[in-house]
């Protein structure tokens, strides 16, 4: 079987935490680092063979460049993907369109053909440009989207009803970050609805408010985001059949065409295989449909 590698491009502390899971989980043969700092990617690079000592393992883990990507079955761009708090978001689109304008055509110049994995805010948007400006196939660009509001809703439901997160079947639609869409006709706990008695505004407040607050007080949810995205290279690497919520191209899914929207979509070694559509109810619909169209004035504005 041929060799496993990821690549990594930017390691600060998202990519430093996601590379940090991967070899944890033994995901990869080969794992490269890439940064605009060297210094950085080299410490990285060394602080995690050397926590092989501990863990054990063979994973081959180095710093690298863009052009290590050309043979790499996954690539991880998580540069600029921690906003900056109180930037408008059109000022960090612009920031980020420039990142992946000057990123994804070096990746692709080396022949790269495996699938791009997103991480940069807004992630939707920076997973549709990531497509235009590459040859990849859409299926082969998934942008981490909602993934993290979905697991903070798990998490928060799970605490607010005493159970296991893994117990929780939620998901988080729409737009990352601006209106997200949480479809509770679709929430299991248990293989069961909500409880009627359960304020569902104030959970979606309470998961909102800890997100803000955490940003506040560290500056990155780098953990969560990348426990997230490891789940997502573990789905491609090992070809799970995993149903994931990410950022993924619609092709009349959701009534929607020609965007990237958060959705739940079965992840496998090829990226994504298909699109799960949710039975949403009419004013859930409404919210999404509202998204798709804020998203394409954002699209716009980066073309």
């Amino acid at each position: 079987m041929a060799a496993k590698k990821v690549a990594i491009l930017g390691v600060g502390q998202i990519g430093g935490a996601l590379a940090h899971h991967l070899v944890l989980r033994n995901l990869c043969d080969e794992l490269v680092l890439v940064d605009a700092d060297p210094r950085l990617a080299r410490a990285q690079a060394a602080d995690l063979r050397h926590s092989l000592g501990v863990l054990g393992g063979r994973t081959r883990i180095r710093s690298g460049t863009y052009y290590d990507c050309d043979d790499a079955q996954v690539c991880v761009l998580t540069i600029s993907a921690n906003p900056a708090p109180n930037v408008p978001r059109l000022d960090q689109l612009d920031r980020s369109a420039t990142t992946i304008g000057r990123i994804v055509p070096t990746v692709m110049a080396t022949g790269f053909s495996g699938v791009l994995v997103v991480l940069t805010d807004p992630s939707d948007l920076m997973a549709w440009l990531a497509h235009q400006l590459s040859d990849l196939p859409p299926e082969r660009v998934i942008g981490l989207g909602t993934a993290l509001d979905v697991a903070r809703l798990r998490s928060h439901l799970a605490e607010t009803l005493d159970t296991d997160p893994a117990a929780v079947e939620a998901w988080v639609l729409g737009d990352a970050g601006e209106e997200p869409v949480i479809p509770w006709s679709q929430v299991r706990v248990n293989g069961n609805p909500l409880p009627e008695t359960l304020d569902r505004e104030a959970v979606a407040n309470t998961a909102a408010d800890t997100a803000y607050n955490l940003i506040q007080g560290k500056g990155s949810a780098a953990f969560a985001m990348a426990a997230a995205a490891a789940d997502i290279v573990d789905a491609v690497l090992r070809d799970r059949h995993k149903t994931l919520c990410v950022s993924a191209a619609l092709h009349g899914e959701y009534s929607q065409d020609d965007i990237f929207l958060s959705v739940p979509a079965v992840i496998g070694s090829g990226g994504v295989e298909r699109i799960v559509e949710l039975e949403l109810t009419p004013e859930e619909t409404r919210h999404m449909d509202k998204a798709a169209r804020e998203l394409c004035q954002y699209m716009i504005d980066i073309t």
